[in-house]
């Protein structure tokens, strides 16, 4: 987009007071965010699906006055957050936009990051769970992001306290990439005692908000925050929850958007792990470790990034001595771990690349040539 495209943009975001439904259907019924300001058809603006407020504001946009002054300053702040370096805005019709993200039911129409857009390219595994973890909580939470990391799975999470924090955390120790999604402006960080971590994040991943430069943390925020955190991902992880929290929220809304969902089970006296027993007992896959969700997502990687496939001459070679180990018929994983003397973590990982160029299936509990 050009500059005067990106402040038209802006300013019907600002005009339509955050509102996604609207502004996707303005995109999907004009040529462009000018072409929509620029109307003076009552009709077409209605047949948008527009309500006879959302079509005054429109029309009113070059009226003088404090409404309109008002305006102007918030886009001009906008586009001064976006002049600097770290600072990006996408749109759904975007070719950088996440195309795992693009397939929900209701993708974010405009996406403001901070940090570096290649971590949109990782393959990506969401982590939830209770802001009031037990110490086993927060250890298993570090534990398994730090190990998603250590073999180049990126960590989506929402920066809330407890089992959020110490997923970016676990990642961040393994010089990985994590991916923080916000419940308020991409500016403005909650908790407050996050920044720092928000920081770190940045260097290492992106800082996400659909929600406009300045929005505070209200509750209702939350739930549109976390279909972006499965939304992006490939699965879900369940570290802790109870019977009633945004973590079954969450999970829910992975299994609606068709992605695999993990929980991790804990004590029965334990109230945090009620809720992935609650998970469990409704046939969410059980886990004691990464080597089980790296394998169990094998599959659908190479099913929703195929277009990543590479060409043979340019296989690794650690890529190309698995290959030429397996054959027509399914090798198990430890039997090639062992063949190899590679641990099995790191060869799951190598295994899922593999799927993901078209190189190799899983079949019958092992790998193949495809």
């Amino acid at each position: 987009m050009n500059d005067t495209e990106t402040f038209n943009l802006l300013l019907l975001f600002r005009i339509l007071e955050d509102k996604p439904g609207p502004l996707a259907n303005l995109l999907r019924n004009f040529d462009s965010p000018g072409a929509v300001l620029d109307s003076t058809s009552v009709s077409a603006l209605a047949a948008a699906g527009m309500t006879n407020q959302i079509i005054e504001r429109i029309r009113d946009r070059n009226s003088s006055g404090r409404k309109k002054d008002e305006l102007n300053r918030r886009v001009d702040a906008d586009l001064r957050w976006l002049a600097e370096t770290e600072n990006h805005l996408l749109t759904l019709d975007e070719q950088g936009y996440p195309a795992l993200l693009a397939e929900i039911a209701d993708p974010p129409v405009l996406l403001f990051c901070r940090g570096n857009l290649d971590a949109f390219m990782t393959l990506k595994i969401a982590m939830v769970g209770s802001r009031n973890p037990t110490r086993m909580g927060i250890k298993h939470a570090e534990d398994f992001a730090r190990q998603f990391a250590s073999v180049g799975m990126a960590v989506t999470s929402g920066l809330a306290l407890g089992i959020d924090a110490a997923s970016h955390r676990g990642a961040l120790a393994a010089s990985g990439i994590t991916l923080a999604i916000l419940g308020t402006g991409c500016d403005v960080i909650y908790p407050v005692r996050h920044r720092k971590l928000a920081h770190l994040i940045v260097e290492q991943g992106l800082i996400i908000s659909e929600f406009p430069l300045g929005m505070e943390a209200y509750p209702n925020n939350f739930p549109r925050r976390n279909r972006i955190v499965t939304g992006l991902s490939l699965g879900t992880l369940v570290v802790e929850a109870q019977e009633k929290s945004g973590s079954l929220i969450s999970a829910r809304l992975a299994m609606e958007q068709g992605r695999e969902v993990f929980a991790i089970p804990g004590s029965i006296q334990s109230r945090q792990s009620r809720g992935c027993h609650q998970l469990i007992r409704e046939g969410v896959m059980l886990t004691e470790n990464v080597d089980q969700v790296l394998q169990e997502l094998g599959s659908l990687a190479q099913i929703q990034l195929k277009e990543r496939k590479k060409q043979p001459e340019i296989l690794s070679p650690a890529k190309k001595a698995i290959l030429g180990h397996l054959g027509a018929e399914p090798l198990v994983i430890d039997q090639l771990s062992h063949a190899l003397g590679v641990d099995v973590s790191e060869l799951l990982a190598i295994l899922v690349e593999l799927e993901i160029d078209g190189c190799v299936v899983s079949e019958a509990g092992g790998y193949c040539l495809a």
